[in-house]
Formats: structure tokens, C-alpha cells, sequence
């Protein structure tokens, strides 16, 4: 989930780039097209406006492993971004 904590709206969401992958060895995720994509819902509203949240679903063409960190990044069309890592 990404909220839009800004003072705009963010337009053009397919626009985004996704990156995910295990640390070190990650790529950028195509928006709706390939083995490995990623797609989204907002959940809250109608548009990604300001305070409304963002669900992004990733489908990734290998299987997630246990006890490997994996990193997570949204670089939105002006540039900004945000990463996270996790580990399964």
C-alpha cells in the first residue's frame, strides 16, 4: 500500500515504476504486461488524491523465499520515490 501524503493528485498511475526483486538482484516491474507485472486499486477514493491509498499488487514470475530480503520501490512521474525492504 502507498499513500498519497501530497498536496496533489496523482495522475497517470500506470506511469509509476515498480521496482521489485530479491535485494541486489531486482528489476523494474512493467505496469500490466509481462510474466512479472504489477497492477493497482485505490482503495479509499476514486483517484489517487491527497489522503487516499494506493494498493499495488505485483505478480512475480518466481516464488517468494523464505528468509530472503526482498526490495520493494515506487518512483513516482515527478521523480519522487520511496523503497522498502522485507523479508518472507
Amino acid at each position: 500500500w502507498v499513500k498519497n501524503i501530497g498536496a496533489n493528485s496523482i495522475r497517470a498511475v500506470e506511469r509509476c515504476d515498480v521496482f521489485f526483486g530479491p535485494e541486489g538482484n531486482f528489476a523494474r516491474i512493467p505496469y500490466e504486461t509481462g510474466a512479472s507485472h504489477w497492477s493497482f486499486l485505490v482503495e479509499n477514493d476514486t483517484d489517487w488524491n491527497p489522503t487516499a491509498t494506493l494498493k499495488i499488487t505485483i505478480d512475480y514470475q518466481e516464488n517468494l523465499q523464505n528468509g530472503v530480503r526482498y526490495f520493494v520501490k515506487m518512483v513516482l512521474p515527478n521523480g519522487i520515490s520511496d523503497e522498502y525492504y522485507f523479508t518472507k
